[in-house]
């Protein structure tokens, strides 16, 4: 099978698989997937719990945002109503 040529191994840049491949004939010697460490736990817990805090964040600003937009629109419908009010008495 194996015809004498050198034996190269590729690392994937995608997953991290490694292949060897004979040099001369560039037949496939052997594959071998990346292991997969499993993520503890408790480092899965600690990522949600960033993540929403961030969403928190995030719309908190957001509603602050609209509640601001909102105070202004009625001091201009308030100080509208004035001026109207103001303009039919005379």
């Amino acid at each position: 099978m194996s015809s004498g040529g050198r034996i190269l191994k590729v690392e994937c840049p995608e997953c991290g698989s490694f292949i060897w491949i004979e040099s001369e004939s560039g037949n496939l010697v052997k594959s071998e997937k990346k292991k997969k460490s499993k993520p503890e736990f408790e480092k899965l817990l600690e990522k949600e719990k960033r993540h929403q805090e961030s969403l928190k964040d995030k719309f908190g600003w957001a509603k602050e945002i609209e509640e601001k937009k909102k105070k202004e629109i009625e001091e201009i419908f308030i100080n509208r109503l004035k001026d109207d009010s103001s303009g039919n008495k005379e």
